[in-house]
């Protein structure tokens, strides 16, 4: 299985010279023009707008009065709202690859093939995942290069300690932590009220899928060569039957589905209510996050500790795209009609993908939070770590990922390199397109509800075949089996 080395040894990036190449100059008469970019923001805590160093240096050097929409939660729905009501962003981030497709295909969005000339940063930044931001031949996304692994189990080490249990090493030994966190008092307030595993709705059972080799639901990966669509594969049935009796045996947060976001999950941890979590090392690792998750129980302390080794042998981190792209970025067609304001629209996503925007956007302002030593190299200063949690949401135009992340997050070093280089599912779909006539919103939906059913008890797993069969035909995923062959066949990555 392909992996991802990094080193942890790491601590400046190399950069070549800062150049603008006339990015950036306006004629300091011109009023700035008002554009709005709308994505995801997840967990990112944003300063107001006065504060915010990245902001702020992006209107400087652009001659423009940005806005960005940040969205936590539910972002497909409210950019759906914005698009049905014709309310669009000038830039905004597709929900995933299936409805960037959609947005294609239905003309909602604009060509940028006559752009190229202004989005050279860009292609240099992002040169494997341009060719995702094609469909059925014309260029439409800015789409951004994937990164790495982020994801990993943490547990309370000092709930381990308090009762003389060890770091769990097999599928069994994670069960028997969980059953000791939610019915041995960990906390010692003589209470029942703390369970053994928490997280962030249906995926936090990802990473038990993997645990016997395989992918969730709705996850095709590949085997020997061969693609592999998880529903199917006997080994799923086999991880929804041992999280059918880990769900049952009353070690799981009983409100773990409902989560929706991951600052949810940080809140449980803090209350202590949950001593096992799958989470990554920006949420457990971020200053900001710290401060949450110590703000109830100061001595807690949450140690990132290896996956758990499954019945099979299989010891994976969870399962993580390796085909795709990690945001697609597109241009409503209306902003064709507003040549002056569809410009500044590129000549933004361009910048950002430049050495001064890379810097602004991934580091911050030079004197601050970084310094260029005498061969080039950028060196962190305190202030780095104190305010750039959230400066990634502006990187419109990629990163190059491991360099930021080692210089960005030193304090993070062997987190980052322990589940970057960690085993994982390697996940295609994010890089299949769908094809005509089969609805994946349908289809997962269906799969993620039946899936619940089998996990939670409220469906035999007798009828698991069934549920396959009803899949595959009355929801179309046949078709989408037949279109992921072809495509993985074409890449080269199957036989």
């Amino acid at each position: 299985m392909k992996r991802i080395l990094l080193v942890a040894a790491l601590a400046v990036v190399l950069v070549g010279p800062v150049f603008a190449g006339g990015q950036g100059e306006a004629a300091a008469s011109s009023e700035p023009m008002a554009i709005e970019v709308m994505r995801g923001i997840g967990n990112a805590l944003l300063p107001d707008p006065a504060d915010d160093y990245i902001l702020q240096g992006l209107n400087k050097a652009l001659n423009i009065d940005l806005t960005l929409t940040g969205v936590a939660a539910e972002y497909e729905r409210q950019i759906n709202v914005r698009i049905a009501g014709g309310d669009f962003p000038d830039v905004f981030a597709a929900p995933n690859r299936n409805y960037f497709l959609q947005y294609a295909r239905d003309g909602v969005i604009m060509e940028l093939e006559p752009y190229r000339d202004q989005l050279q940063n860009y292609l240099k930044m992002n040169p494997t995942a341009q060719p995702m931001g094609i469909v059925d031949g014309k260029w439409y996304s800015t789409a951004t290069n994937l990164g790495i692994n982020y994801a990993g189990f943490y547990v309370r080490k000092d709930w381990l300690d308090t009762l003389g249990l060890d770091v769990p090493v097999t599928l069994d030994d994670y069960w028997e932590v969980c059953k000791a966190f939610t019915f041995n008092d960990p906390d010692g307030n003589g209470k029942n009220d703390t369970y053994g595993y928490g997280g962030l709705g249906m995926a936090a059972f990802t990473p038990f899928f993997t645990a016997f080799g395989v992918g969730r639901y709705g996850q095709t990966f590949i085997e020997d060569r061969k693609p592999v669509f998880s529903h199917e594969d006997p080994r799923a049935k086999e991880a929804i039957a041992w999280l059918r009796d880990f769900v049952a045996s009353g070690v799981v947060d009983p409100n773990i589905i409902a989560v929706k976001k991951g600052t949810e999950v940080l809140q449980k941890q803090a209350q202590g209510l949950v001593g096992l979590v799958w989470s990554s090392w920006p949420q457990m690792r971020k200053p900001e996050f710290v401060s949450m998750l110590t703000s109830v129980y100061p001595d807690s302390e949450w140690i990132l500790i290896d996956p758990p080794i499954g019945p099979h042998g299989d010891q994976n981190n969870g399962a993580f795209s390796t085909l795709g792209a990690r945001i697609y970025y597109v241009y409503p067609a209306t902003l064709e009609k507003d040549p002056a304001r569809r410009d500044k629209a590129i000549e933004l996503i361009d910048y950002a993908a430049s050495e001064p925007g890379y810097r602004l956007t991934s580091f911050g302002l030079e004197g601050v939070h970084y310094t260029v030593q005498p061969d080039g190299s950028l060196k962190a200063l305190p202030r780095l770590f104190e305010d750039g949690g959230y400066f990634w949401v502006y990187q419109f135009g990629g990163r190059k990922e491991v360099e930021y992340l080692m210089l960005k997050f030193a304090y993070a070093a062997d987190e980052i390199v322990r589940n970057g280089n960690a085993e994982k599912i390697e996940i295609m779909d994010n890089g299949i397109d769908k094809p005509a006539g089969y609805n994946h919103a349908d289809a997962a939906r269906y799969m993620e509800e039946e899936t619940l059913k089998f996990i939670y008890g409220n469906r035999d797993l007798a009828e698991y075949d069934d549920f396959v069969k009803t899949l595959n035909t009355t929801f179309g995923y046949d078709k989408y089996k037949q279109a992921a062959t072809e495509q993985l066949r074409a890449l080269g990555l199957i036989d």
